[in-house]
């Protein structure tokens, strides 16, 4: 019943409706929906991602009514939209791997590419392979190859580096674009 009435109120959401969806969300029973992650993008606020993120795991259901899980890509678009032009902080949230990585796939390239290199660093210095590996892609794909050398030069002084960052500022460095493109593009659809 409260299920039908919060997709009655979410078609028609106001951020008036918004701590609804907050009692929604903290309840450890509560299956939430898409259309939820779609009113928190609309009217969340950053104090309320960390509880989004969490809710990217299965939630509620029973014997009778089963487990939903909401896509990742559905939870980290709300996120992204809630964290707006701050793409950097929310990057560096404590946040499930799976979200992030999520996130770095959904980021526009020009927000991917308008990393500060401390933010590329942090995530090519992830201890999730997941994470990591995403970040280096889209490192490949989105960023411009002086930037790739000047990145690549640095972090190959690093005393602790990993091969698949290496692997993919390489490509994007001594490969024609089109090349890149195609491989990144590939390997970013994989899941």
């Amino acid at each position: 019943m409260v299920r039908s009435a919060l997709n009655v109120i979410g078609e028609k959401a106001e951020k008036a409706d918004l701590p609804l969806f907050r009692q929604a969300l903290a309840s450890p029973y509560f299956t939430m929906s898409e259309r939820d992650f779609e009113v928190f993008g609309k009217y969340g606020e950053w104090s309320d991602i960390p509880n989004i993120a969490r809710a990217s795991r299965s939630s509620g259901g029973s014997l009778l009514i089963p487990d939903v899980v909401v896509p990742v890509e559905v939870v980290a678009r709300a996120i992204l939209k809630i964290a707006g032009r701050r793409t950097r902080e929310v990057l560096e949230l404590e946040l499930p791997d799976v979200v992030r990585r999520a996130m770095l796939k959904l980021l526009s390239k020009a927000a991917f590419s308008g990393l500060p290199d401390t933010a590329l660093f942090r995530l090519f210095n992830e201890t999730s392979d997941d994470v990591r590996r995403t970040a280096a892609i889209r490192a490949a794909r989105d960023l411009s190859r002086r930037r790739c050398v000047q990145i690549l030069d640095i972090y190959n002084t690093q005393a602790t580096y990993y091969y698949n960052v290496m692997h993919w500022l390489d490509l994007a460095v001594s490969m024609p674009r089109a090349l890149v493109d195609t491989v990144t593009f590939s390997h970013l659809s994989e899941d």
